[in-house]
């Protein structure tokens, strides 16, 4: 039967003299295997990957089946998630230094390519405690989630939008194995270091590979789960059974068939694409993340109130297909703003 830890970690002492924690659970298979990375919750706001990890745990920790190890943070930054503005968790920045939360990880470069497995993961360790400062108001606690991402072969960092689908941003190498994940959509991302984790993980085994030739066994994925402040039990036990089905196509779960579903449609970073305001007013959204819409199709519908002969509306149509990945948190919008984000040329996996 596998077995399950607990552990808190310090990642900041307040004036007062108390400390925040983050909880770490970790879980150990009956077999040897792969270890897993899975986190949820860096940004404040983005609750569903902490209903997630919750069963995940209550389908993993009696299992006879699972092979290697999970190390599992629920609640990554406590500092956003506690950062409450009248209502609503103003957690997606950090409000001391203004960057995103998820675009603080270190770009580690180590001086030897050319090692096996293991000793790479030790090299990429040794090189983050190196990194930043350990008193930056952000670097401390991106470096105790990084090296946890270092330890494994397997990173998983989830996440969800303002209103948003579910979908999956892979390396495009990973195509195959994201299939597995069974979400509709699935955004490939090119190996280049941007600042979120996903990358600050892949990118040195990237350059390892390209480098020596060494076969890269490790992969890391940003799983968007739906939309923020809010958590959907229902959808959270399916999304883990998702999660589960991977890990078996990855050799973590044994005694379990791996199996893909469609339809799955995937297109490349570049066409992930923002469509800004257009106008101030308020919108009425007629379309829902998830659903593809075809050229001239009615996204929405502004209401204005700027002509003196009275209230003005204005349909808001699509000028191309595409699909509806996420939009706006509320009907209150300005000139400029980020509407809708959407997913054009999309193929079919």
């Amino acid at each position: 039967m596998s077995m399950l830890t607990f552990e808190k970690v310090v990642v900041k002492t307040l004036p007062s003299g108390d400390q925040i924690t983050i909880k770490k659970y970790h879980l150990k298979g009956t077999q040897n295997g792969p270890h897993c990375y899975i986190q949820a919750g860096i940004h404040g706001a983005e609750l569903q990957g902490s209903a997630v990890i919750s069963s995940l745990i209550e389908k993993l920790r009696n299992s006879q089946n699972l092979c290697g190890s999970i190390t599992f943070i629920p609640n990554a930054n406590p500092m956003a998630i506690n950062n409450k503005f009248i209502g609503q968790t103003f957690g997606r920045i950090n409000p001391v230094t203004g960057v995103n939360w998820n675009r603080s990880y270190f770009n580690v470069e180590v001086e030897n390519y050319d090692l096996d497995d293991h000793k790479f993961k030790e090299a990429l360790l040794t090189k983050i405690t190196q990194c930043g400062d350990e008193f930056n108001e952000d670097g401390k606690l991106h470096k105790i989630l990084q090296s946890e991402a270092h330890k494994a072969d397997i990173v998983l960092d989830l996440h969800t939008g303002p209103k948003a689908c579910e979908y999956i941003y892979s390396q495009s190498s990973l195509l195959e194995d994201a299939k597995y994940f069974r979400f509709p959509y699935l955004i490939l991302i090119p190996p280049v270091f941007a600042g979120a984790l996903d990358e600050a993980s892949f990118c040195p085994w990237h350059k390892r590979e390209t480098l020596t030739g060494r076969k890269n066994n490790f992969s890391s994925y940003t799983i968007e789960l739906g939309s923020e402040e809010t958590i959907n039990f229902d959808m959270a036990n399916k999304q883990s059974e998702n999660i589960i089905n991977f890990l078996a196509h990855k050799g973590m779960i044994l005694n379990t068939n791996a199996s893909i579903s469609g339809p799955q449609l995937y297109s490349e970073l570049s066409n992930f694409e923002t469509l800004y305001s257009p106008q101030t007013g308020l919108f009425e959204f007629n379309v829902q993340p998830g659903l593809i819409v075809e050229k001239g199709d009615k996204l929405g519908v502004f209401l204005s109130f700027t002509n003196e002969q009275g209230p003005l509306k204005k349909e808001y149509c699509a000028n191309q297909k595409l699909a509806i990945i996420n939009h706006h948190q509320t009907s209150n919008v300005s000139e400029g703003i980020e509407l809708f984000q959407i997913l054009k040329l999309l193929k079919e996996c």
